[in-house]
C-alpha cells in the first residue's frame, strides 16, 4: 500500500459540514459569551480560538472580546 490514509470526499456531505461547522461556531461563541458574564476568562478564550480556527473570517467581530480578555486582571 503506497498510501493507507483514506481520502477526505468532496461533495456528498459538504453541506452537512458546513452546517456542522456552522452550528459549532454559534454554540461556541454562545459558551464564550456565557464565561465572559460569569468571568471564566481562559474558557473564554479557548471558545473564541476554537471559533476562529473554524470561522477566520469571524476575526473582527471577536477581537474586542480578545482584548477584554487580555486586559482582565488574573483570576485568583
Amino acid at each position: 500500500m503506497s498510501n493507507s490514509r483514506p481520502r477526505p470526499r468532496r461533495g456528498a456531505g459538504s453541506g452537512a459540514r458546513a452546517a456542522g461547522r456552522d452550528e459549532l461556531v454559534s454554540r461556541s461563541l454562545q459558551s464564550a459569551e456565557h464565561c465572559m458574564r460569569t468571568q471564566d476568562f481562559g474558557t473564554a478564550y479557548a471558545h473564541y480560538l476554537l471559533v476562529l480556527s473554524l470561522a477566520p473570517e469571524l476575526k473582527d467581530d471577536v477581537k474586542l472580546a480578545h482584548q477584554k480578555i487580555l486586559s482582565a486582571p488574573p483570576s485568583k
